[in-house]
Parts: C-alpha cells; sequence; structure tokens
C-alpha cells in the first residue's frame, strides 16, 4: 500500500511539473530560425507516389511577415491638446527650460507606427545555409524572427514562400504552426510545385495565397493654430513656429485586414507536400526529412531583461535606530 502511495505521489508530482514547464513556455518570447531547401532531382531518385489531386488550402487564421502588431488607437487631436495645457501654467515666470520640457512631453507622447508582429532578428544559420549550397541543394527560404508562442489553438499559421515565381505564385508555398502546450511544437503544411512542365487545366490547381489588404493611410495631426495658446511660450522666450505644425503629427501607416488578391488560375503537373506535425527541443536544431525538400528550424529561448535591483536608502530615522541598538 505504501508503495502504491509513493508511487501515485510520484507521478502527481511529475505532472505538476509538466504543467509548470507547459505554463512556463506560454506567452514567452522566442527566437525561430527556418531554412527550406530543395533537393534538385528529389523526385526523380525517390520510388514514392504523390497524389494526383492533393487538396491544397490556406487556413483562415493566418500572419505573414508583413503583419503588423496590435496596437492602441492614437490620441484625438482634444487629447493631445490637453497634454499640452497640462504641461503649461498660468504663471509667467516659468522658466525657458521648463516650457521646453513641456514640449518635449507633448512630442514624446504622439503614437509610433506599429511594430511586425514577426520581428526579425539576426540570423546564426548561415554557414548551414552555405553549406546547403555547397552540396548543391537550392535554399528556398531563410528567415529569423522573433515571436510569442502561445498554445495551438491561439496560433496562428505562419504564411511561408520562396523559390521561382510565377504567375503570382512561388515555386514553395505553405504555412507552418508554432505553438505550445507541454512542449514547443511546429506543424507544417507546405508544398513544392513543378513549374518547368507545361499544364492546362487538368493539372493540379494552386490555392491563391492570402494577402493583406492595403487601406488609406491614417494620418493624426494637432496642427490647429488657434487651439494652442502661444502666448506663455512667447514670453518664455521661444516660439513653436514651425513645430506647432508638426507637434501631433506621426508618421502614416497603413492599416490592413486580410483579403484575396484576385489572380489568374495557375495549375502546375506536380505537387510534392510536406505535412508533419513534431515536438522540438529549444537551443537545438532540427531536421525535417522529405525526398523533394527539407526544413531545419531551430528555436531559441530569449533572456528576459534582468529586472534592476531597488538600492536601499538611507534615512535618519533608519541611522538613529541603528545607532541606538549598539
Amino acid at each position: 500500500m505504501k508503495r502504491i502511495i509513493s508511487l501515485c505521489s510520484t507521478l502527481a508530482l511529475t505532472l505538476a511539473a509538466s504543467s509548470a514547464q507547459a505554463v512556463n513556455y506560454a506567452g514567452n518570447t522566442f527566437e525561430i530560425e527556418m531554412i527550406v531547401f530543395e533537393r534538385p532531382q528529389g523526385m526523380e531518385r525517390t520510388a514514392e507516389t504523390w497524389p494526383a489531386a492533393p487538396r491544397l488550402q490556406y487556413p483562415s487564421k493566418w500572419v505573414d511577415f508583413a503583419t503588423l502588431q496590435a496596437s492602441p488607437p492614437p490620441p484625438s487631436t482634444e487629447e493631445a491638446l490637453s497634454l499640452v495645457e497640462l504641461t503649461s501654467t498660468s504663471e509667467p515666470t516659468e522658466s525657458l527650460q521648463e516650457a521646453q520640457n513641456g514640449f518635449e512631453l507633448a512630442v514624446e507622447a504622439t503614437p509610433t507606427a506599429p511594430k511586425l508582429l514577426l520581428s526579425p532578428t539576426a540570423s546564426i544559420l548561415g554557414n548551414k545555409a552555405a553549406a546547403i549550397s555547397r552540396a548543391g541543394d537550392r535554399v528556398l527560404f531563410h528567415k529569423a524572427w522573433r515571436q510569442v508562442l502561445k498554445s495551438k489553438k491561439n496560433s496562428p499559421a505562419i504564411l511561408i514562400n520562396g523559390g521561382s515565381q510565377l504567375s503570382g505564385h512561388s515555386q514553395l508555398e505553405g504555412y507552418i504552426t508554432l505553438s505550445v502546450s507541454r512542449y514547443l511544437h511546429i506543424s507544417t503544411n507546405l508544398w513544392l510545385s513543378d513549374f518547368n512542365t507545361p499544364t492546362g487545366e487538368q493539372g493540379i490547381l494552386l490555392p491563391q495565397r492570402p494577402h493583406n489588404k492595403t487601406e488609406k493611410h491614417l494620418q493624426v495631426s494637432t496642427n490647429s493654430k488657434s487651439a494652442i495658446d502661444t502666448t506663455h511660450t512667447q514670453n518664455a522666450g521661444f516660439e513653436l513656429g514651425d513645430q506647432q505644425n508638426g507637434m501631433g503629427t506621426y508618421e502614416p501607416f497603413t492599416l490592413s485586414e486580410p483579403s484575396l488578391v484576385k489572380e489568374e488560375p495557375l495549375y502546375v503537373a506536380r505537387v510534392s507536400r510536406l505535412q508533419h506535425d513534431r515536438r522540438l527541443r529549444s537551443g537545438q536544431l532540427h531536421y525535417i526529412d522529405h525526398p523533394e525538400f527539407g526544413i531545419l528550424i531551430e528555436i531559441r529561448t530569449v533572456a528576459k531583461p534582468k529586472k534592476e535591483n531597488k538600492l536601499k536608502i538611507d534615512t535618519p530615522e533608519s541611522n538613529t535606530e541603528a545607532s541606538s541598538s549598539h
């Protein structure tokens, strides 16, 4: 009986440790680097047969390397003007430095353009890509980026493309999904098209790749001269001048939403497909094999910024207590 209780306790501790590991991974930022390469004559050298009409399609939930991070809406004109008013006082004796500080605060409060969701980072597998090329294979895709990994149900597909171009399509197309549960996981659905063999509508129809629909530029400006009282800044010894027109203005950025760009249908004679699910370990280079093309991928942890230690400041009271204790 004691042995059974001991085994149950050990199992419970193991499950708790596994759950803790998953919780610690979820929401963390990782560096991902991936290389996809083609093996020339790969299909001719293998005895495997390929589906005559594979079902190729893109998921509805996706991102690509041009997708922007979600950002809060920019402040309205009234909010921007209130920042200027809050940084000013009614006393005409304010120094020039204080007035300039107030102006700088208003400028710093201006929103900036959104950042990329998959932010580029430095590559460290360049030697691997060079070795692949020297071996006679062809690199189709090589990128390194940072990404916040989430659970599988919350992880969007990442669109991948590379290689030769034909009628709006790439030789390499498809997507991967990176997620975390108890471990890091990758799920691939990539296809490599044969652009060299002519074919008609009897061939394989390639799906249209989703794209971001470009909308008009959004720009917020607070260049209303009548709305800003410049009397106080003039008394302080400087004028806003042209700065007034740009104080609430920032570089325009583009809002995007997913859509399909209308393209002519493209049929190809042959498509090889790499569908694979694998558990990964951080810090290790993983190889996903296929007769026609292959994948090298490495996921690296990103060190969290160290928290600054708070310095203890001695007060007269603490010094008095310390001296009285002796």
